[in-house]
């Protein structure tokens, strides 16, 4: 609500709704740069876009978990027998990092199950549990107080097929 005076009268103005879900002291991952980003197909996908074409090169994917369109997430397709991996230089400045992972909702059952990690200036700060299956989606808030250089891993253990791995929305807050 904002109070605004004039003269003798007081008006409360409750303007809440035009800001609803705005957070000063927050921002999306997506809205940063990135220092580096290494998948292991396509590109690192931002804004709801998976990063790659689907089999009708004129519709690329979209970023869609349980049904609902990612607008603020991340799609990062690991290698094969290896990692995919988005570098982010924090400065030191935030105190959490919040959202979620998982498989996008076209992957179905992946060939291997992919274990999503926060690693901050080196140590690992979170640990999904594996996940193999789209619908599946865990949470997650990670202290990241002082890191400098915050890393979002995801570790693919054998084939690649299908681990259409996805950030979803990740968000700093002070």
């Amino acid at each position: 609500a904002i109070v605004v005076l004039c003269g003798q009268e007081t008006w409360v103005l409750n303007i809440a709704p035009v800001f609803e879900g705005f957070d000063a002291g927050s921002v999306y991952l997506v809205d940063l740069s990135e220092v580096s980003a290494e998948v292991g197909y396509g590109k690192l996908g931002k804004r709801g876009d998976l990063g790659y074409d689907g089999h009708d090169a004129k519709a690329p994917r979209s970023i869609i978990v349980k049904g609902i369109p990612m607008s603020y997430s991340l799609s990062a397709h690991p290698y094969s027998n290896g990692i995919s991996r988005v570098v982010y230089d924090l400065g030191g400045r935030w105190r959490l990092l919040s959202g979620a992972v998982a498989l996008n909702d076209d992957s179905g059952r992946a060939a291997t199950a992919a274990t999503f990690k926060v690693v901050g200036d080196g140590r690992e700060l979170w640990r999904s549990k594996p996940i193999q299956m789209a619908g599946v989606v865990q949470e997650m808030t990670v202290d990241v107080s002082g890191v400098k250089r915050l890393e979002l891993i995801v570790d693919c253990p054998g084939s690649y097929g299908n681990v259409h791995a996805i950030w979803l929305d990740p968000k700093l807050s002070e």
